[in-house]
């Protein structure tokens, strides 16, 4: 999941950055290569799919999904269509494989777990939201 964020990070960049072409180029190959490696490791947790995995690969899912947006459109795509030849744009499986993960994993998938907000007790050494200050309820 690490090479997921790397990858939107470098890819973020791109769009921050104004600077030479070549210092984007760079950002935009690291970004790839990140996106590669992330990529492998989702679909090793594919192979060994059962429900201690849903939300990691919920969460590698949808971080893939937002570094198919952050790279943006190709030459001639549109957002909703993907060219000249009106097929789909490359986000738009993305999106899709992140509902059917969510189905999958059923209604609790953000609720409890490490994604369950407002967690008072977790592993050592991670991090707790405390979740009084924002007036969230956690009853």
């Amino acid at each position: 999941m690490l090479h997921l964020v790397l990858a939107l990070s470098a890819l973020h960049l791109v769009h921050l950055n104004s600077g030479s072409p070549d210092q984007q180029r760079t950002y935009v190959d690291s970004g790839e290569r990140h996106l590669q490696a992330g990529l492998r490791g989702s679909i090793a947790l594919l192979q060994q799919l059962d429900p201690t995995k849903f939300q990691p690969l919920y969460l590698s899912a949808v971080l893939a999904c937002f570094c198919t947006f952050a790279r943006g459109p190709a030459q001639n795509e549109l957002m909703l269509l993907g060219g000249d030849d009106g097929a789909l744009v490359a986000w738009f499986p993305m999106l899709r494989g992140v509902r059917s993960i969510a189905e999958k994993a059923g209604p609790d998938l953000l609720t409890t777990g490490e994604l369950a907000a407002g967690k008072k007790n977790v592993g050592a050494g991670s991090f707790a939201v405390d979740s009084e200050p924002y007036g969230w309820s956690t009853t």
